[in-house]
């Protein structure tokens, strides 16, 4: 019986470029943050930003622009926002765990659209959709930010689930 190795995968490390240092590490940093974001202006002049969140929805607290919908009482969830703060500091040390469930593709990212028509201090119009897949996302990225720009009025995207 004869055994044979199993054969080393190199990895290349330099693929994506050197190590950042200094300004580079700035401007890598920026680069970096902005695939996962972009601005797109639709026909009608709205400014929607089309990014991909790091936290889960349930583990985000609310904008001070929401706020205001959620206090009305017919709404259920007001009860809990004054908890939401309190609880968002408790789950963070389970952001790396998220991260690996989400790497292993058990647990999806969440592609956001966000637009204030009205202002800041008034509910934005939100579209979210769940995907799997760490470049799944990018193109949704794409999809979504080409379709607002178009101006569909609510976006299909190829592949996901809308959240809301």
């Amino acid at each position: 019986m004869t055994v044979t190795p199993s054969t080393l995968r190199l990895i290349d490390f330099t693929a994506r470029g050197g190590p950042y240092f200094g300004a580079a590490m700035r401007e890598g940093r920026a680069r970096d943050t902005g695939s996962r974001s972009l601005h797109v202006t639709g026909p009608d002049g709205l400014e929607w930003t089309v990014r991909r969140l790091l936290l889960p929805l349930a583990m985000r607290p609310y904008p001070p622009s929401e706020l205001i919908e959620l206090s009305h009482p017919d709404r259920e969830a007001a009860a809990g926002l004054p908890l939401g703060f309190i609880v968002v500091p408790v789950l963070l040390p389970f952001l790396p765990l998220v991260l690996l469930c989400r790497a292993l593709r058990l647990l999806p990212w969440t592609v956001e659209a966000r637009t204030y028509p009205w202002g800041k201090r008034f509910p934005p119009i939100v579209f979210a959709y769940e995907i799997r897949g760490r470049d799944e996302t990018r193109l949704a990225l794409e999809e979504l930010a080409a379709a607002l720009a178009r101006g569909d009025g609510a976006p299909i995207v190829q592949g996901a689930e809308r959240a809301r």
